[in-house]
């Protein structure tokens, strides 16, 4: 698997984040979903987790 993943720092709903970008793929988004704390943001179709030095 090659593809572009992208981390963008954000704030959203008032909390800093961080949004994880990527072309659909069934197998990412099974991994994504695993990841402790990880949410869909359907206004920016895109995963993210809490801002914390644990995911940076």
């Amino acid at each position: 698997m090659n593809q572009k993943i992208t981390y963008e720092p954000a704030t959203h709903n008032s909390k800093e984040v961080i949004f994880i970008r990527f072309d659909y793929s069934r197998e990412l988004n099974e991994r994504v979903r695993k990841l402790v704390g990880v949410h869909w943001s359907r206004s920016q179709k895109a995963w993210y987790v809490l801002n914390t030095p644990h995911y940076r």
